[in-house]
């Protein structure tokens, strides 16, 4: 593979001075991508992934994901106890 970009980022073409651009939303980007969306580096269940994420982000305490593909989490919901 000719392409080598950092972390993050994409090269789309031989050649290139900089990168190409970031990875999209929903995906992460290892050094080396060729494409913005990798299908093999699609965010997992769990974590979220950002424009230009070089690797999933786990979701912070409180949060949860339950799709891959996201760029965000989701606040749990409230839990109620009625003694």
């Amino acid at each position: 593979m000719y392409y080598f970009s950092r972390a993050g980022y994409y090269c789309d073409q031989e050649g290139l001075s900089d990168v190409a651009g970031p990875c999209s939303q929903g995906y992460y980007c290892p050094a080396g991508q060729s494409t913005h969306s990798p299908g093999s580096f699609i965010c997992p269940e769990a974590y979220y992934c950002t424009e230009g994420s070089p690797a999933p982000l786990p979701c912070d305490s409180g949060y949860y994901q339950n799709q891959q593909g996201q760029w965000n989490c989701t606040i749990c919901p409230a839990v109620s106890m009625h003694g």
